[in-house]
């Protein structure tokens, strides 16, 4: 129920290169999963709801969407990337260093959304802390998308899923695409 249900919710649009028949439950060995966060401009209207979201409306933003789908594939799950380095926040952070800050400064707040009542949030923050990686050197998104699937193929994991948002999800999906051939991603 978990992330289908806030899928249904969420302002996050979640795109997966799924190159396996499922998601979760497959028989893959484990650390096979790399969860991928977009960026999204410091500067940018509605940043907050979009990367955060709204626990009045219940809709996930791209960082409580994301961190749900690294703990449903927690078995599986051997990166948590957050990008890119395209904008500074108004305290000279570059954006993916602000969405892993926001992250893990925000994390108790999860309960605060629905989804997350039965997730263990000491567990979560702990394997977030072990797999999440800030790209900062990226400064769009077919440089995103190149350089975690890169990192993602280096690592050996077998499957990408992609959290954005609905309007920025075509370019997400078209960039991934064209990465995932030009680096060899396999998945």
């Amino acid at each position: 129920m978990g992330a289908l249900r806030a899928g249904r919710r969420s302002t996050a649009a979640l795109l997966g290169l799924l190159m396996t028949p499922s998601l979760f439950g497959s028989s893959i060995p484990s650390r096979t999963l790399g969860v991928v966060v977009h960026g999204y401009h410091c500067s940018a209207l509605r940043w907050e709801e979009v990367v955060w979201g709204d626990k009045v409306s219940q809709q996930l933003g791209r960082l409580p969407h994301a961190a749900l789908l690294a703990w449903e594939g927690r078995d599986e799950l051997a990166s948590f990337i957050c990008g890119t380095g395209a904008s500074r926040d108004a305290s000279g952070r570059l954006e993916a260093d602000a969405l892993v800050e926001l992250l893990f400064t925000r994390l108790p707040r999860l309960r605060e959304f629905e989804c997350f009542e039965h997730v263990d949030l000491e567990l979560l923050e702990s394997l977030l802390r072990r797999t999440t990686v800030a790209d900062s050197t990226s400064l769009n998104t077919e440089q995103e998308c190149t350089a975690a699937l890169s990192r993602l193929q280096r690592d050996g994991v077998r499957r990408a899923v992609l959290v954005s948002s609905p309007t920025h999800a075509p370019r997400c999906l078209r960039d991934a695409c064209a990465a995932a051939r030009r680096v060899g991603f396999e998945g």
